[in-house]
């Protein structure tokens, strides 16, 4: 007959869990310090609302008004743009020009 059981190292890691999980249960919902418990419940109301809205409540209004700003500089950058674009046509509209000149020499 054998002697004593040995446990492994995997039977002492489910004995450690089934002690030490239902402590840490009770200090993460604050029943174990009744004082934390109040912080706790306004973190997890922010947590099931969602980041992004609580988030986006926060900064509504400045990300509104650089949207405007970056939208009006996007307008400009276009017009110049543009203008840009028509000097380059002329530009090389003049040196079509330039080069039959020089070819009729």
């Amino acid at each position: 007959m054998k002697g004593k059981y040995k446990l492994t190292r995997f039977a002492k890691l489910v004995i450690f869990l089934l002690f030490i999980s239902p402590v840490c249960y009770l200090a993460g919902t604050g029943v174990i310090s009744p004082i934390d418990a109040l912080s706790f419940e306004k973190i997890s109301e922010e947590f099931i609302s969602g980041w992004d809205s609580v988030h986006n409540e926060n900064e509504s209004d400045s990300g509104l008004d650089d949207v405007e700003d970056l939208k009006e500089e996007i307008k400009e950058i276009k017009e110049n743009l543009y203008e840009l674009e028509d000097e380059l046509l002329e530009k090389e509209n003049e040196l079509k020009e330039l080069i039959i000149e020089l070819k009729e020499v």
